[in-house]
């Protein structure tokens, strides 16, 4: 058993690979080939583990992920002397890792986070929220070497191999499968999943299927998406990719937001600019005369600026 042992040498997290119960290969498919585990977390004299009648196990395609992080991290270390937090999951909710460099006391922060203590043995109990240790990078890659070690003889006996995952090549293929389920979802006026995009919407990093959850939500009138998509267009991550956001709130109620889209003229791109001067030109009617003022003294004070700016090129 590889063992992940704290800087205190009072807690650990064990994991070990087996060619016991549970054992399946030969598939093409790694999801179906699946490799039996044992693991246990110990807390000063108590412990904490799956069950044995579970048959724990994990399948090829989560071994491959788990031991292509571990190699980033080390390589991570090696040229940088720290590396990004990385987080290890199983399908099975077996464990969860997490693993933080904390740069200053020059410790890796482990915690481990066990979902499911109803389906496990041992004394610890009531630990579902997580259990973090600190242990040295020398310890960690003792553990990764160790583990790596007992794992191969059997991916070799059952003609099985360790290759690093494209995580890159998965999430693009992920991204296509994404883009194309959201259309369809629009396109066949299905709203059932709309506080899914919503949320998706909020968080994604990637402009291309943000661009296509919002236009998504704008064909499904749902009228939560304006809050989002407002609160989208101010934030940094989107510099530069404003536009169809923009064009994504055309059918919906966005007046409320008259003074947001009136910066985006001022300070946006061409398109930004462009696409939020056709908001406000149709809600125009809705301003007031003390917001007309005000809007118009903004403006003047970025044209003159504007004007003195081209002065430096007389």
């Amino acid at each position: 058993m590889a063992v992940l042992i704290d800087t205190f040498g009072t807690s650990s997290f064990g994991l070990s690979f087996h060619e016991g119960k549970g054992l399946v290969s030969g598939y093409h498919d790694d999801i179906n080939n699946w490799i039996p585990i044992t693991f246990e977390t110990r807390i000063l004299e108590e412990s904490y583990a799956v069950n044995p009648e579970e048959h724990a196990s994990l399948n090829m395609n989560e071994i491959r992920g788990m031991f292509t992080k571990f190699r980033s991290m080390m390589q991570q270390y090696q040229e940088t002397n720290t590396f990004r937090k990385v987080e290890i999951s199983t399908y099975e909710f077996y464990y969860n890792l997490e693993f933080e460099y904390l740069k200053e006391d020059e410790w890796i922060a482990c915690t481990i986070w066990t979902n499911q203590a109803a389906r496990t043995h041992g004394k610890i109990r009531g630990i579902e929220r997580g259990v973090r240790m600190l242990t040295a990078f020398e310890s960690f890659e003792s553990f990764v070497r160790e583990l790596e070690q007992e794992l191969l003889p059997i991916l070799s006996k059952y003609d099985l191999k360790l290759e690093p995952r494209d995580f890159q090549k998965e999430h693009e293929e992920f991204k296509k499968w994404r883009i194309s389920s959201v259309r369809k979802l629009a396109e066949n006026g299905d709203s059932a999943e709309n506080a899914i995009l919503l949320k998706e919407l909020a968080e994604t990093d990637d402009p291309r299927l943000r661009n296509e959850i919002a236009l998504a939500v704008s064909d499904l009138r749902e009228e939560k998406a304006v809050d989002v998509i407002v609160d989208l267009v101010q934030q940094r991550k989107t510099l530069g990719n404003r536009g169809t956001l923009l064009y994504a709130l055309e059918p919906l109620d966005y007046a409320r937001h008259r003074n947001v889209l009136l910066d985006q003229v001022i300070g946006g791109n061409y398109e930004t600019s462009t696409q939020a001067y056709t908001l406000l030109e149709k809600i125009a009617a809705q301003f007031s005369e003390n917001e007309k003022t005000a809007y118009r003294r903004k403006l003047e004070e970025k044209i003159e600026l504007l004007r003195e700016t081209m002065s430096l090129f007389d």
